[in-house]
């Protein structure tokens, strides 16, 4: 049973927090449907919350409101924000790594850099393949990468965009972009 403080608006306010606020009061074991307006409290009624996708929106209780000489608590849908989203979606990073190996011009920019500095080529597959990935290294060496092979900025942006659908980190994705300080 919830419970609402009516001078303060406390919500939930508990039956221990009640029988503390009224120590020489003995209360019956069930409050439902008991007036406690004398007690500075009330009953609070939770409605059922309606549906929605977890996906894609999120639920929030609203404060307590009083209608109909009733205390209720509705519900509030809203849209996730794409961060939001992607927190709530495991990373996929296999997945990423899959895409960008299918990408052509990633593939260019691997065999450039292959020839040029075979050791840097292995070492950023081996980041791509590490749980969890060290950003620090992996951002200089995924610089490094993109200068050495001219990578476009339009195929970075691709690359980001692969990692904003595999639910990568941000901070990930603005390296793979070229937004990182």
């Amino acid at each position: 049973m919830n419970l609402i403080k009516l001078s303060t608006k406390f919500y939930p306010y508990t039956i221990a927090e009640l029988q503390a606020d009224f120590p020489s009061v003995s209360f019956p074991a069930g409050l439902e449907g008991v007036d406690l307006g004398d007690f500075d409290a009330a009953e609070v009624i939770t409605d059922e919350p309606p549906p929605y996708d977890p996906a894609v929106e999120a639920l929030e209780p609203l404060p307590p409101k009083k209608m109909k000489g009733v205390w209720r608590v509705r519900w509030e849908k809203r849209k996730l924000s794409p961060a939001e989203i992607r927190a709530r979606t495991p990373a996929d990073w296999e997945g990423f790594a899959d895409a960008l190996l299918e990408d052509e011009e990633f593939n260019c920019c691997f065999g450039i850099v292959f020839q040029e500095s075979p050791a840097l080529a292995h070492c950023l597959i081996a980041d791509l393949g590490g749980d969890p990935i060290r950003l620090s290294v992996f951002a200089g060496r995924w610089d490094r990468f993109c200068r050495k092979s001219e990578a476009s900025v339009g195929a970075r942006q691709r690359w980001a965009d692969l990692a904003e659908k595999s639910s990568l980190p941000e901070d990930f994705t603005a390296i793979v972009r070229g937004d990182h300080a």
